[in-house]
């Protein structure tokens, strides 16, 4: 598994099929990117949190920019809650009525 991890860190780190690779990050930022790429996004979302504090304008501006990938997506919470919804419709309708 850990092979596995270091390999997808490899890639994230190697950038994306021949574009221009992205403008230097922070640290913490890059350490955030890192774990990000690899599906650890609970340690990718405490590193993004603390660059979002930084000094510099870019790297707060990034920080938001990662933050904003890892927030939870509007469609599927109406999804969950209109199946929520039409299930109280449907135990309604045949359990207690």
């Amino acid at each position: 598994m850990r092979d596995q991890e270091q390999e997808v860190l490899g890639r994230a780190e190697a950038g994306a099929g021949g574009l221009a690779p992205p403008a230097p990050l922070s640290p913490d930022l890059q350490a955030a990117e890192r774990h990000f790429a690899a599906g650890n996004f609970r340690e990718a979302r405490r590193l993004a949190e603390a660059a979002s504090r930084a000094e510099s304008e870019e790297t707060r501006a990034d920080a938001r920019k990662l933050l904003e990938r890892m927030a939870p997506d509007p469609l599927a919470a109406w999804l969950v809650a209109g199946c929520v919804a039409l299930l109280g419709i449907v135990v309604w309708l045949f359990l207690l009525r």
